[in-house]
Formats: structure tokens, sequence, C-alpha cells
């Protein structure tokens, strides 16, 4: 988040001052610095002024995606939203990651395994990717797999990253505990 945190002041003083103001990309990095410095509603705000510019990108859509999700905006259009972001572009790891986060919640495992696994074998180090994994194997009740992934964010996260937490949290609780391998 520190970074994002930096960005945001550059990108707050290039809004302040009108420059970009035509520009998606502005909106677009915005959206996405205050989405991952837990601000969803500017994050919102940004992502929708991005698309009201450019209406086709893939990126915009999936963060949109997944904070239309959080906030409780509506499960359909997240899930909508960030099938749009694949096929307009479906060599983004994150948008697929992203894909997976929705598919995940509307109790999908298998189609968010499988858009897990599309995001890594794009981006092989996607520790989102990797995280989301973790928590479809443990809903597939497969507790073996599901803890090589949550140590693998663990040992590659930075330790301050929200991912890094929930890895050992997840590490922690009962159902990923266990050295069983049955999955």
């Amino acid at each position: 988040a520190g970074r994002f945190t930096e960005a945001l002041q550059v990108l707050e003083t290039l809004e302040d001052r009108g420059a970009g103001r035509q520009e998606f990309s502005l909106y677009r990095l915005l959206g996405e610095a205050y989405m991952e410095t837990g601000r969803e509603k500017k994050a919102m705000r940004s992502l929708q002024r991005a698309l009201h510019l450019f209406p086709q990108d893939a990126a915009s859509l999936s963060m949109l995606g997944i904070l239309y999700l959080q906030a409780g905006e509506g499960d359909d259009i997240a899930l909508g939203f960030c099938r749009r972001a694949v096929v307009l572009d479906g060599q983004g790891s994150e948008h697929w990651q992203r894909l997976g986060w929705v598919l995940l919640h509307f109790h999908r495992p298998e189609e968010a395994l499988a858009a897990a696994g599309k995001s890594l074998r794009l981006r092989r180090n996607n520790i989102p990717a990797t995280l989301l994994m973790g928590k479809v194997y443990t809903m597939m009740n497969k507790p073996y797999p599901a803890r090589k992934r949550y140590e693998r964010v663990a040992r590659t996260a930075n330790p301050a990253s929200r991912y890094f937490a929930e890895a050992r949290r997840c590490l922690a609780a009962p159902d990923t505990a266990g050295g069983t391998k049955n999955g």
C-alpha cells in the first residue's frame, strides 16, 4: 500500500490542476491507488470516470467489478464487469484473478480455480491469484493444496501487505492447519 499512497499524492495533484482531465488513465490510476489504500468509494468514482472516457478499459472494468462486489452494489453487475474485462483483454492476469474472486463469492469453485490458474499462467508470481487458489482449495475441502498456496503467499508477499496477513491467518485456521494430503 506504500507505493499507492505515494502515487495518490502525485495523481491527486494532477487532478486538482486539471491536468489530464480528458485522459482516462489518470482516473484509472487514481481508482487503483484508492482501491489499494482502502478508499473504495473514491475508487469507484474514479473508475467510473475512467470508463465514461474509455468504456473498453478492461482494467477499470475488473477493478470496478471487485469494488461493486465488496460494496454490495450488485453481485451480478460485478460478475458481468469481470467477465467483460477478460473478453476485452484475455491476457491480463489481474482481470482473470479478479474474475476468480467474484466466482469464489458465487460458490463456483471449479470456475474460480480455472480463472486463478489462467491468471498464474499469465503471470506466475501473481500473489492475489495464489491466495485465491488457496481459498478455492479450502472451499473444496482440500487442505493440503490450500496450505501449499498459503505458504507460498506467506513466503513471497510483502510482510506489510494484506495478502501476507490473510495467508498467515489462513495458515492458522483449523481447516488448513493439518498436514494431510487429501487433495
